[in-house]
């Protein structure tokens, strides 16, 4: 029961981390992004920043709408002696996730690209703790592992909103097209969380993993020349192998049961 419970509070502390450390370093950059950051500040004539720090604000208003519920509810069981009950928030743990997250795919003037990885490593310290408790609960152990994988590794293919100094149609384009794979991924990996949290159902969902693969191949292509996006590139291709193990690992399955 000990160990439970610990577990449990693991967990609240975890959504707690991600969703403070988030909050402060995006509103943080509200602050400071006037003159931050040369290209990236909004005192530079470029168009891009004000696009992102718009998003970012945005992020910002919506936290403050949704954060204080869930906030309370972590900090009023973080010291009971009573485990919480997180089914009937997943929801609403996943909507305020994504809402947090959506300020955080934007890269504005002053940004903490560390501050935001402990944020993010904080809620895979929550999934973490989920996958353990999928796993006590009878569910296959390699489902609930690669499912936890394959979620993060999607998760990091949601490419930042960046500046690119192409010239013409092909600037114009690009941002197009970074934007609507930033915001499309957004929507899907909050689906996917959701999903996971729950039963995990749709997590290797076939059309998920076209989507992401052809719009980063689209992000990461039109910026090429520019410069190489490795860090999506890499979690594209890990995300796609973590996913042919799976499907690979049922297909198997359905033949030994036959």
């Amino acid at each position: 029961m000990k160990k439970n419970l610990m577990m449990n509070k693991m967990e609240i502390i975890g959504y707690l981390g991600y969703f403070i450390i988030l909050f402060v370093e995006r509103t943080l950059a509200l602050i400071l992004s006037i003159n931050h950051g040369e290209d990236y500040s909004l005192a530079s004539r470029n168009v891009l920043p004000f696009i992102t720090y718009s998003f970012t604000f945005i992020s910002v208003l919506l936290s403050l709408i949704f954060l204080p519920k869930i906030l309370i509810i972590f900090f009023k069981n973080l010291f009971s002696k009573e485990e919480l009950d997180f089914a009937p928030h997943y929801k609403y743990i996943t909507i305020t996730s994504i809402v947090v997250l959506l300020g955080g795919m934007m890269h504005t003037g002053f940004t903490l690209g560390l501050l935001q990885f402990l944020g993010y490593g904080f809620l895979i310290i929550s999934f973490l703790i989920r996958t353990i408790k999928k796993i006590k609960e009878g569910n296959g152990r390699f489902d609930c592992i690669i499912e936890l994988i394959y979620l993060i590794f999607f998760s990091m293919t949601i490419p930042v909103c960046y500046i690119t100094y192409l010239n013409g149609i092909q600037m114009v384009l690009f941002y197009i097209v970074e934007f609507i794979t930033t915001l499309t991924l957004l929507f899907i990996f909050g689906k996917m969380m959701y999903s996971f949290l729950n039963k995990g159902e749709e997590v290797f969902s076939i059309i998920y993993f076209i989507v992401m693969l052809v719009l980063c191949s689209l992000t990461i292509g039109l910026k090429w020349i520019d410069e190489i996006n490795v860090f999506v590139l890499m979690f594209v291709i890990l995300s796609s192998i973590a996913y042919i193990i799976n499907a690979s690992y049922c297909l198997i399955r359905k033949k030994k049961n036959c």
